[in-house]
């Protein structure tokens, strides 16, 4: 697996993602991104990603794209979304109203299913809160 992160805000992207970590089940990025919040209640989505796409293929592509004038839009674009179709496998919501202020936070997080995923950070969350409910004293069929 080459797994990588992108990192959203309250279902917008904020434009940071990891670096892809090659050939790994169990990735570590020890990477830092500091992030803009303006509302306490915010939700924090890491979305997990396996990498598709070889790296010998992307830099064969950023020639292309370089001989092509540096768009990586037309022919060059096209065959990167064609060959590196990256597949989703889980995601963390982490609530920041329960985080300490002004504190770098480190730590190990459950990932969630694919199939649990939803449009909507906050039914995500209240969906969670009733799953964890449910789990301490049932069971769930469902992933």
């Amino acid at each position: 697996s080459d797994p990588y992160v992108v990192v959203e805000i309250n279902n917008g992207r904020t434009g940071d993602k990891t670096k892809v970590a090659t050939g790994t089940l169990a990735p570590q990025w020890n990477q830092a991104f500091n992030l803009d919040i303006y509302y306490p209640d915010s939700i924090l989505t890491l979305l997990i990603y396996d990498s598709d796409c070889p790296s010998q293929t992307l830099d064969g592509l950023k020639r292309m794209d370089d001989k092509l004038g540096g768009t990586m839009g037309g022919v060059a674009g096209n065959l990167l979304k064609q060959c590196c179709s990256d597949d989703f496998i889980g995601f963390v919501d982490i609530q920041l109203n329960v985080l300490p202020y002004d504190q770098e936070l480190q730590g190990w997080f459950p990932v969630r299913h694919p199939k649990r995923f939803t449009d909507s950070a906050q039914g995500r969350v209240l969906k969670a809160k009733n799953t964890a409910h449910i789990e301490e004293g049932e069971s769930l069929s469902d992933p």
